[in-house]
């Protein structure tokens, strides 16, 4: 008669539990309720004692528990890749788990640049989503989030924090016929860009007009330059008309 998951959850580990093949021990592992009692307390047993690899890391992965995984993130080699997976698939949200948002925001907040690009990548938890997104910059890392990411959530606004046009431009032609929510906004962003370009330039072109139009204001009038001979202001001919009688009346 076949063994149910139920009875399987309830098998002990104890001294015969390295007596069984690895592959045996992977496929109890499986078979083991999560809210079964002690469930949590087993996977952890196993996942730091067990002598083989491939066994720690089944149980790393039903292990729900951070402190665990912290403590086995501190090891090396698969173990250690597994246990930063899990992590990283729980603060996510990836994983179901009993832990508020505010906890996986402070988790969140202690973990390294490339992790954190991991849980953006992952994040199903809107507040791990929004924790990630505001932790990254770079353009190029966005561009990532917002071609590679599972969540639509975190892929439109990888977008809107994007603002190198020419890799808009990029995206929109990679994500067209394939992401509609995200190709709407990058086709808005580059064609309001555009509009706004357009704006500028018709006002520089409407300001040249206007200039060009305004007729300009005439040069003040200047006095003309007298000749030295010419008359002053209120002179008199008079001296002139008798210098020139005496010239001509002879003596």
């Amino acid at each position: 008669m076949a063994t149910t998951p139920s009875t399987q959850a309830n098998f002990p580990i104890d001294n015969t539990w390295d007596m069984q093949k690895p592959e045996d021990r992977v496929l109890i592992i499986s078979k083991i309720l999560e809210d079964s009692p002690d469930a949590q307390a087993k996977f952890s047993s196993i996942a730091q004692n067990d002598a083989d690899e491939s066994v720690r890391c089944a149980a790393i992965r039903r292990l729900l528990s951070l402190d665990d995984l912290h403590r086995l993130r501190k090891t090396s080699g698969l173990v250690k890749a597994t246990a930063t997976q899990q992590l990283l698939e729980i603060l996510a949200g990836k994983i179901p788990s009993n832990y508020e948002d505010t906890e996986r925001i402070e988790e969140i907040k202690k973990l390294s640049p490339m992790e954190i690009k991991q849980v953006g990548l992952l994040a199903k938890c809107k507040a791990a989503g929004n924790e990630a997104l505001s932790a990254i910059n770079e353009a190029e890392e966005l561009a990532d989030l917002c071609l590679f990411a599972i969540s639509v959530h975190v892929r439109k606004n990888a977008a809107i924090k994007i603002h190198d046009k020419k890799l808009l431009k990029v995206l929109r032609e990679k994500v067209k016929n394939k992401d509609k929510t995200v190709y709407k906004i990058l086709d808005q962003r580059l064609c309001s860009d555009e509009d706004n370009e357009a704006k500028k330039l018709l006002a520089v072109a409407e300001q040249s007009l206007q200039l060009s139009k305004t007729p300009k204001k005439p040069a003040p009038a200047t006095e003309p330059r007298r000749n030295s001979k010419q008359l002053k202001p209120n002179q008199s001919l008079i001296p002139a008309i008798e210098k020139l009688t005496d010239a001509v009346t002879p003596s």
